[in-house]
């Protein structure tokens, strides 16, 4: 299974949803300093939910847009931080 497209939905300093396609062999992230490079890694990582640690679960309180925080309690929505497109090679299809 291959990872093909990223899309994340208001992620720390990310305010406005970013898609980004992942190439086959090398994908690269570029962007000046407090750009949300880290942000885009983290959200990445936290979309791994075989992960137990703490540090990689979704906390709204720290990982939601401060700006956008009281409009999302207010709501009582629960968020979506990141939506991931896959691919399954041929042989595994069923």
């Amino acid at each position: 299974m291959k990872l093909r497209e990223v899309t994340i939905h208001k992620y720390k300093s990310i305010e406005n949803d970013q898609t980004f396609q992942v190439e086959d062999d090398v994908t690269v992230l570029v962007g000046m300093n407090e750009s949300g490079k880290t942000s885009i890694l983290e959200v990445l990582a936290k979309s791994n939910y075989f992960q137990k640690d703490n540090k990689f679960q979704y906390n709204t309180t720290h990982d939601y847009p401060r700006k956008e925080k009281k409009k999302l309690d207010k709501s009582g929505e629960d968020p979506i931080a990141i939506s991931c497109s896959y691919s399954i090679p041929d042989p595994l299809c069923i």
